[in-house]
């Protein structure tokens, strides 16, 4: 069973701020990392500590793909 769960993701739009929540709740506590790759190459993203097992991960996607 997975102990990480990841909002749903909608389709993607080029060049438009893209936003998810990951909750590590049942993962427990450590140091949670992110890393968002896109036609083999790796993208900028911010993570945003919402809560206590929460984030928010955005980042600009550069195609649809």
């Amino acid at each position: 069973a997975t102990k990480i769960r990841i909002s749903d993701l909608p389709s993607a739009i080029p060049h438009q701020l893209y936003k998810f929540i990951v909750n590590t709740i049942d993962a427990g506590d450590g140091y949670v990392s992110v890393k968002i790759k896109q036609n083999g190459n790796r993208l900028a993203h911010e993570q945003t500590r919402i809560d206590l097992h929460i984030y928010e991960i955005t980042f600009l996607p550069e195609t649809q793909d």
